[in-house]
C-alpha cells in the first residue's frame, strides 16, 4: 500500500513498530516515532511517499520515500529518496527479517510501478552498514530494478539497546532533542 499523507501515516504506527522491533539495536530509529519527528520537521517541501510491502495481512517490508525534484547532473529527475538527511543516525528499508527476501524485492518491484505513478530514481542509500544493509541490498536485487551500489561514506552507529524513544531523547542534551 502507499502512504501519502501524515494521516495514513499516523494510522500505521502499530503495524510500523511491530515490524521494527525485529531489530532491537536499531529500533531507536527505525521505529514510528523516530520518523514522525522526522517528517515534522523535514517533510516541508517534498511528498510523502511511504510503501508498506504486506505478505497476506502481515507487512514484510517498509520503504519509507519522500519524493522531491532534483538535479542529477544538471538533469531534472524525480526522485524517490529513503527518509533521512545529515540528522538521521542512519537510512534504510524495514525488512522482515524471517521473509524471502527475493519474494519481498518482487512485491516492492511491483508496488513501486504500480502505486507510485511519476518517479525517475530511487536512492536507498546511503545506508546503514548492518544486517539491514545486506537485506535490503538482496531485496532491491530482487526487485526488477537495476541496482547501482556506490561507496560513499562510512556509516556510524549508536547501541541503543534497551532504550525506547523517549528514554533516548531524555538522555540528549536539550539543543539536541
Amino acid at each position: 500500500s502507499l502512504v501519502d499523507d501524515l494521516n495514513k501515516f499516523s494510522k500505521a504506527r502499530d503495524v510500523w513498530n511491530k515490524l521494527a522491533s525485529q531489530y532491537s539495536e536499531e529500533y531507536i530509529f527505525l521505529n514510528h516515532g523516530w520518523y514522525d519527528l522526522w517528517l515534522k520537521y523535514f517533510l516541508k517541501g517534498y511528498k510523502l511517499c511511504i510503501i508498506m510491502v504486506y505478505k497476506g495481512n502481515n507487512l514484510v517490508a517498509i520503504a519509507p520515500f519522500i519524493s522531491k525534484y532534483d538535479k542529477i547532473k544538471r538533469i531534472p529527475v524525480i526522485k524517490l529518496e529513503v527518509i533521512g538527511n545529515a540528522y538521521s543516525p542512519f537510512r534504510s528499508l524495514i525488512i522482515d527479517s524471517q521473509e524471502n527476501k527475493e519474494k519481498i524485492g518482487l512485491l516492492l518491484g511491483n508496488a513501486l510501478s504500480k502505486k507510485v505513478k511519476k518517479w525517475d530514481i530511487a536512492q536507498i542509500g546511503p545506508i546503514y552498514d548492518g544486517n539491514l544493509y545486506e537485506e535490503t541490498k538482496e531485496v532491491i536485487t530482487s526487485s526488477k530494478y537495476k541496482l547501482i551500489n556506490k561507496v560513499v561514506d562510512t556509516n556510524w552507529r549508536l547501541n541503543c539497546d534497551g532504550l525506547n524513544y523517549d528514554a533516548y531523547l531524555n538522555n540528549r542534551k536539550k539543543n539536541v532533542r
